[in-house]
């Protein structure tokens, strides 16, 4: 609790994260559902015979990895409900406990096929790679990169020796100015009411659209970086 309401005070550190999408919640959706159906499993439960033989048997591998894997990520999509908070590497520790979950999986399945498990691994870990191929090549390529921070980083410091003021369109466009700073060292940022000290924040906080309307028609030129 005293870490909750010290970090309220700096909630605008986190007010650049989007809202919850569809892709989002399928996802979630997608993740639990597999692990709650792997906790069906018996080799994600403990028998009874086996809890009476061995007495550090007490707690199911399901009873463990459901919650590892269901709780952040459905706990903190409900909170994004109210206030957008949801980003994927922040519950990216919740996936341990649908691996644990899958390892159940494949230890039934090897015993179905009376084999051992490590042969099924690699089979496993290929077709892991093949599901999430068509992600990773869409990750690399130019549309996933729209924020071409160096090409407009360049534009700037090329018109920038009559201008004494910039716009960032919009204001997440600011870390063009953390990429290359002496490009922007200089100018006057026209949008910005409070600088991150003073705000308290990761990049400051925006003036309202008369303050930079204003602020734009005293400028002698602007440089725009969207």
């Amino acid at each position: 609790m005293p870490l909750i309401l010290a970090s309220r005070a700096q909630a605008s550190q986190v007010s650049w994260i989007k809202p919850l999408g569809w892709s989002t919640v399928l996802g979630v959706l997608i993740t639990v559902t597999i692990a709650a159906l792997c906790t069906c499993l018996p080799h994600a439960r403990v028998s009874e015979s086996l809890r009476e033989e061995v007495s550090h048997a007490r707690v199911d591998l399901a009873a463990v990895a459901l919650p590892l894997c269901a709780v952040p990520q459905v706990g903190l999509a409900l909170v994004s409900l109210v206030k957008p908070l949801y980003i994927t590497r922040s519950v990216l520790f919740a996936y341990v406990g649908l691996a644990l979950l899958i390892g159940a999986l494949l230890a039934m399945i090897a015993a179905r096929l009376r084999t051992h498990a490590r042969v099924l691994l690699p089979v496993a870990v290929a077709l892991a790679l093949l599901a999430l191929l068509p992600i990773e090549l869409c990750l690399r390529t130019e549309q996933s990169r729209v924020d071409d921070v160096l090409t407009a980083a360049a534009t700037v410091g090329h018109v920038r020796d009559a201008t004494d003021g910039v716009l960032y369109i919009p204001a997440a466009r600011r870390d063009t100015a953390l990429v290359p700073p002496r490009e922007f060292a200089g100018l006057r940022d026209l949008a910005l009411a409070q600088g991150p000290v003073e705000s308290g924040t990761l990049k400051g906080t925006e003036a309202e659209p008369r303050d930079k309307e204003r602020a734009m028609l005293g400028a002698q030129r602007t440089a725009h970086s969207a």
